[in-house]
């Protein structure tokens, strides 16, 4: 059955960019910064395969990298793979709406996007009467989120990812 196949083999892709995602996550996170702030490279991927491939691929990729992130980072359970689900089905219904490839758009995407994140995260640690991330590098963070975008969408749209 070919069809079963290349749909496990794009499960398969998705787990391992997820992997391979977090692996960079690790150690850029913690190398890597512009002025105090860190890249989040999956919050980026999560949105460039949301563009690329449909909101599906995206919130299953959102989902996962999230639950992952949640399980090796302290705060709530399923957090990050909620906020990134709901943000990955919303990028995904602009996909033939814009040109993904406008370095704007992705500008703008990925900013607006990324200032949703914290406010979702934000949102469930308040309800939860947890402590709430600190938004000391919000704007900054966000728009080092905008200025790497495009450089995440042309890896994601040249190697198919999606």
């Amino acid at each position: 059955m070919p069809g079963g196949f290349i749909y496990l083999s794009k499960i398969m892709a998705i787990f391992l960019s997820i992997i391979i995602g977090f692996l960079f996550q690790i150690f850029i996170y913690r190398y890597v910064n512009i002025s105090g702030v860190s890249i989040n490279i999956m919050l980026i991927l999560t949105l460039q395969i949301s563009l690329v491939a449909g909101g599906n691929r995206g919130m299953f990729f959102g989902f996962f990298s999230g639950l992952l992130e949640d399980l090796f980072f302290p705060g709530l359970l399923g957090e990050r793979a909620l906020v990134r689900l709901i943000i990955a089905y919303f990028v995904g219904s602009l996909r033939g709406r814009f040109s993904p490839g406008n370095v704007l758009f992705q500008f703008i995407v990925n900013t607006s996007s990324y200032l949703i994140h914290f406010g979702g995260i934000f949102l469930i640690r308040t309800i939860f009467s947890l402590s709430t991330p600190p938004a000391v590098r919000l704007v900054p963070s966000a728009l080092v989120v905008g200025l790497f975008a495009p450089v995440f969408y042309f890896i994601v749209s040249r190697t198919n990812a999606g």
